[in-house]
């Protein structure tokens, strides 16, 4: 049995169009989304030194904050980091940065 090569793409075209409905539709509706906890909060600095001078009372465990630079922004230096309020880890300068 042949199939006709016109009528695949038409199929094909018909169910890609679909598809295009379906998704202009979840996007004029929007994405329900939940609040953000206070620990998937980014901060920034721009340096490790003003990262250990941050006061961390206020931080969630595991808050993050981005570091542009280690001495100077965009030195080479930036980083992620995430706060861990239960360590004990001597600051390294590296590996572990304690206020």
């Amino acid at each position: 049995m042949s199939v006709n090569a016109s009528s695949r793409r038409n199929l094909l075209r018909a169910s890609g169009l679909a598809g295009l409905v379906v998704a202009g539709s979840a996007v004029a509706t929007g994405a329900a989304q939940a609040a953000p906890s206070p620990a998937s909060i980014v901060s920034t600095v721009d340096t490790v030194a003003e990262l250990r001078a941050l006061n961390t009372t206020p931080f969630e465990d595991g808050a993050q904050v981005l570091v542009a630079g280690y001495h100077t922004p965009g030195d080479g230096g930036a980083m992620a980091v995430r706060w861990d309020k239960k360590s004990d880890t001597a600051h390294n300068g590296g590996t572990v940065i304690a206020p």
